[in-house]
């Protein structure tokens, strides 16, 4: 089983108090450090989502959570808050019969806390197995957001790019080197006042291509399509990322949302795979009839 934190980081509400409240989680073999930006949400604490590690059953797990220095005047006691602390896990993830990619519709990932919140911040990660957002590395700081509290184009949560240029997500699939394959997706807002135009930059093996959302603000999607040859023998890389920095009008950071990501077999693929098997079952079939004859 895979184990997810999700915990919410803030400040004392002290005078003396910055905002750069920062903590170290570390667990067996992770470590990473997190900061208070403010940055990305309009209340005075953000949520963020990690990847703790994977272990048996039975096995105990030391997990610490501890304060780092923080800029503060000499006579201020001045430390962060740590609250709302949820563990989840996550099991082997299959792929799918209309869905080549494990975790496309971006279901499986850190646990939302139960309060209304902006969403759990995740940052840089670079690998698949490591990641808080299954099966997808992150690149920058992304929001994992729900629908609960955000508009969700499909299922019950999504990726909101908040950070800026080159920030995003990125997955690698193993596949037929030459083959096509169609790669549909969903763009669209948040419904957090994000308006603007929205560039997504998307590539698929050695295909690329771009994006543009005229948003509003008030939670829109729409689905797009491209269609590209598999790489290999490496495994195809698959990523959006961002190609535009947007603030909403009281200076929170926010961006496009991607939803959806199902990644097929060409239709014309699809039947030449099918006429090549029927083929093979029809000379093994004649071949047979042979021998009894």
């Amino acid at each position: 089983m895979q184990y997810l934190l999700t915990f919410t980081l803030g400040r004392r509400a002290q005078k003396n108090c910055t905002a750069n409240a920062s903590l170290v989680v570390s667990a067996p073999d992770s470590s990473a450090q997190f900061s208070l930006t403010l940055k990305y949400g309009k209340e005075s604490w953000e949520v963020y989502g990690y990847h703790l590690g994977s272990w048996g059953g039975g096995e105990s797990v030391n997990l610490v959570i501890e304060s780092q220095d923080i800029d503060a005047e000499p006579e201020s006691t001045c430390w962060p808050v740590v609250d709302a602390v949820m563990l989840s896990t996550v099991g082997s993830l299959k792929q799918g019969d209309d869905n080549l990619l494990p975790n496309g519709g971006f279901e499986l990932g850190p646990a939302f806390p139960d309060f209304p919140n902006d969403g759990v911040l995740l940052d840089s990660e670079p690998s698949l197995i490591e990641s808080a957002l299954q099966q997808w590395t992150v690149t920058g700081t992304v929001k994992y957001i729900d629908a609960k509290n955000f508009f969700v184009p499909e299922g019950k949560a999504a990726v909101e790019i908040v950070s800026g240029v080159s920030a995003g997500v990125q997955t690698a699939k193993q596949l037929d080197q030459g083959s096509d394959y169609n790669l549909e997706f969903m763009l669209g807002d948040a419904n957090d006042s994000c308006s603007g135009v929205l560039v997504v930059g998307v590539a698929a093996g050695s295909s690329a291509q771009n994006f543009t959302i005229q948003s509003n603000g008030t939670g829109s999607a729409k689905k797009y399509a491209m269609t590209f040859k598999g790489a290999g023998p490496s495994p195809t890389s698959i990523s959006f990322h961002s190609y535009t920095t947007t603030q909403r009008d009281d200076g929170v950071f926010c961006g496009p949302v991607v939803d959806g990501v199902v990644l097929k077999v060409s239709s014309g693929h699809k039947t030449y795979m099918q006429f090549s098997f029927l083929m093979t079952v029809l000379l093994a079939t004649v071949l047979k009839l042979g021998k009894l004859i």
